[in-house]
C-alpha cells in the first residue's frame, strides 16, 4: 500500500505522519476526480472497509469479483467489480490466498493513476495480505444485500474451514509418530 498501510490503520504512526498521509491521499483523490474516467471516479465513493469477498473469476485480461459491502448503519449491498485490461498481483494461486475464508475482509483500499495510463486499485486485507489490481477499465454493478447475507457467508465459510480442519486432524492422526 502506498498510503494506508497496517501501520496507518493500527495507529502505529506518529500523529503528524498519519495526518500527512491523509493530506497526500486527499490531494491525489482531487487529481483523480479531475482526470479519471467516470467509473474510476465512482470507485472513490465505494467504501470497501470490512467488505467480504463472495467470489472471483479471472479470464484472460479480465478480473471480476463480487463483494458484500456496507454495515448495519448504512445497509448492505453486493458490488460486482469487473476490471478489463487487468493485471492482478500477487500472481499467485488465488485459491491459496483464501479470500473467501471467514474473517478475511478488506481492511482498506486506495486508488492511484499510474504513469502507464492504467489505474491501480490496492486493497489491504485483514488479517494480512494485499491485492493490487492494475486495470484499464472497470464496470460496477450493485444489487441489494442484507445482514443475513453477511452472516450466512461467515457461517458457510466457517463450516468449510471446520471441514478442512477436521480433515487435517484426521490425516495427522493417521501418520506414524
Amino acid at each position: 500500500m502506498r498510503w494506508f498501510s497496517h501501520d496507518w490503520h493500527d495507529g502505529r504512526m506518529a500523529d503528524e505522519q498519519a495526518a500527512a498521509v491523509d493530506r497526500d491521499y486527499q490531494l491525489h483523490v482531487r487529481q483523480i476526480r479531475d482526470v479519471a474516467d467516470p467509473s474510476t471516479v465512482a470507485l472513490l465513493g465505494l467504501n470497501l472497509h470490512d467488505a467480504q469477498v463472495h467470489g472471483y473469476t479471472r479470464v484472460g485480461d479480465s478480473f471480476e469479483w463480487k463483494l458484500l459491502v456496507g454495515d448495519r448503519d448504512a445497509g448492505y449491498e453486493f458490488v460486482t467489480l469487473t476490471y478489463s485490461g487487468a493485471e492482478v498481483l500477487p500472481e499467485a494461486d488465488w485459491d491459496a490466498l483464501r479470500l473467501t475464508d471467514p474473517g478475511v475482509e478488506v481492511r482498506g483500499s486506495e486508488l492511484e493513476l499510474l504513469a502507464s495510463g492504467a489505474t491501480a486499485r490496492r486493497l489491504l486485507l485483514w488479517p494480512e495480505g494485499e491485492v493490487w489490481i492494475h486495470y484499464r477499465g472497470v464496470k460496477i454493478a450493485t444489487e441489494p444485500a442484507t445482514e443475513a447475507d453477511r452472516l450466512q457467508h461467515a457461517s458457510e465459510t466457517s463450516a468449510s474451514l471446520g471441514e478442512r480442519l477436521r480433515a487435517a486432524v484426521t490425516r495427522a492422526r493417521g501418520r506414524p509418530r
